[in-house]
């Protein structure tokens, strides 16, 4: 029996038809298993919202007690200030036949007396496997517009660049159908529950650059007079740019006006405000519009918009309030319908960071309390190739104990000193070592500057606000830490459990990416085997 080239191609669309059950069943089980990790994200979320203001709590304390502290200082009771030595050097002088060994000295706040707090802080590690299975964004936006009652998002990212389809490399990703929110858990431009989705992409004319000029206008007319003073904006106004009404006096249409033309004209001056000119009347610039003023106003800030071409996406619903230079999210809800590589690590890297509210609430497959005092930073840890960890912290409060002791510095004419005078943070001089040389004279007195000049009783005030905030800052500690480590334990459970079905939940999702990679290839296979031209081979 000959081979039948199109026995092949109804063969791989046939494996194509069955990876498609295979497919559908991987997804019903991961589902499954994203309900089951929504619960557990739900509990998790529920600890880490009850462990965090406890956490803000002491930090609140510590940094209370730093400020104490500073106030002290502000007050003029103690000084954090002191000499410190930079750097020491021989140098050549004309004057002695030797070289001369010469100081640096800086008046710089005192080493010696810092203290450094270590900020309370709970830190997360996220396997790439913590994640959402259900939906997956597709590209961010940092700043674009989209007026109200209209459905074009305009969008302003410097960083925008064009393939040569003109497509925007920053939408690449995105498609019709995409939803669109200013904001993953509370959208406030677009309604819950009702997001916009993506039913095209492009360029728009938008009136982008916005600037304000004062001007007045009359009910039932066509125009809008600037005055002479405040309305120069409307000198390089053009014929297309748009007029808003931003000043609530609801005097044009909210998504604004288009000028047909621009004009000088001689008003009078009782309607111009009161702007001196000959004979009564002053010329002003006048904007002929695409629609009629709603009102009679004078005085009024009027705002142009400059229009020139930006990319934009376009959107099936508009928003119910405008959005005005606001970060928006593109998310494709397709629960494993995704690209995804099934090569991917679901344990390499790690991220690692600190809760700083609601957006972090749940992360991370471990989360500890530290005071590590190191930067508050988030940082990738290659952790299977066995990298240091990074330092990650919640930083640190800082202050000065105070001395009674404040710099001073008398100056040299190369023979005498001048009587010594208080130096501020940062005063630097050289002199010489040994006496070589009279080039100034430093000193520390305990006799503090005229100003400020606290009284005793003042100082004694501080001192005890240093003392209560001291010890509100311990009883805090001492108090909240037992809370935070009980949470911590009844979190470490459901994030191990959690992580165990994440596992799972990955392993669905990689086969979900190899099935339909191996179905793409199937038919592009039988796409090319059904192009090609076998009878080439015949005998």
């Amino acid at each position: 029996m000959a081979a039948d080239p199109k026995d092949i191609e109804k063969r791989l669309r046939d494996q194509s038809t069955q990876i498609k059950g295979q497919v559908d069943q991987l997804k019903e089980l991961l589902a499954i298993k994203d309900a089951i990790l929504d619960e557990y994200d739900e509990l998790i979320e529920k600890l880490d919202k009850k462990n965090y203001p406890l956490i803000q709590d002491i930090n609140t304390k510590i940094k209370a007690t730093a400020d104490a502290y500073k106030a002290r200082i502000s007050a003029g009771c103690l000084s954090d200030l002191a000499w410190v030595k930079q750097e020491t050097k021989t140098v050549d002088h004309d004057a002695f036949d030797d070289d001369i060994e010469i100081e640096t000295w800086k008046v710089e706040k005192d080493p010696e007396q810092r203290v450094q707090l270590n900020r309370y802080g709970l830190k997360y590690y996220r396997y790439p496997k913590d994640r959402d299975y259900g939906s997956n964004v597709t590209a961010e936006i940092e700043t674009a517009n989209i007026d109200q009652f209209t459905t074009v998002l305009v969008i302003f990212d410097s960083d925008t660049q064009y393939e040569q389809d003109g497509t925007s490399t920053l939408l690449k990703g995105v498609k019709n159908g995409d939803f669109v929110t200013d904001n993953l858990d509370e959208p406030q431009i677009f309604i819950t529950g009702n997001l916009p989705t993506v039913v095209g992409l492009g360029t728009t004319s938008y009136p982008g650059i916005r600037s304000d000029f004062t001007g007045f206008c009359t009910a039932v007319d066509n125009k809008i007079y600037s005055d002479a003073v405040q309305g120069t904006v409307l000198n390089y106004a053009q014929v297309g740019d748009f007029i808003y009404d931003f000043s609530g006096n609801g005097l044009l249409p909210a998504n604004g006006v288009e000028i047909t033309a621009i004009d000088n004209v001689k008003v009078p001056l009782a309607i111009d405000g009161g702007n001196t000119g000959n004979g009564g009347e002053v010329t002003s610039k006048v904007a002929t519009i695409d629609g009629t003023v709603n009102g009679s106003a004078s005085n009024v800030t009027f705002t142009v918009g400059i229009v020139s071409t930006y990319q934009a996406a376009f959107l099936s619903t508009s928003p119910q309030i405008a959005g005005v230079q606001s970060s928006f999210t593109f998310v494709r809800n397709e629960g494993a319908d995704i690209d995804f590589d099934a090569a991917a690590n679901p344990i390499d890297p790690v991220k690692i960071g600190t809760i700083q509210g609601k957006k972090d609430y749940g992360k991370g497959h471990k989360l500890e309390r530290q005071n590590n005092g190191d930067p508050e930073k988030t940082k990738t840890w290659r952790e299977v190739q066995q990298e240091p960890e990074p330092d990650v912290g919640s930083s640190f409060e800082e202050y000065w104990e105070g001395a009674p002791s404040w710099p001073q510095w008398a100056e040299s004419d190369g023979e005498e000193l001048s009587s010594p005078v208080y130096v501020n943070e940062g005063f630097t001089v050289t002199i010489s070592v040994g006496g070589t040389m009279l080039s100034g004279q430093r000193s520390m007195t305990s006799t503090p500057p005229p100003s400020p000049n606290p009284s005793s009783s003042e100082c004694n005030n501080l001192l005890s606000a240093i003392t209560a905030a001291e010890s509100d800052m311990n009883s805090t500690i001492s108090t909240n830490t037992p809370k935070i480590d009980y949470l911590l334990k009844g979190s470490k459970t459901l994030r191990n459990l959690r992580a165990e079905d994440q596992t799972e939940a990955w392993s669905y999702l990689q086969g979900i990416g190899y099935q339909n990679s191996k179905s793409k290839e199937n038919n592009s296979n039988a796409d090319e085997i059904g192009d090609f031209n076998w009878s080439e081979l015949d005998d």
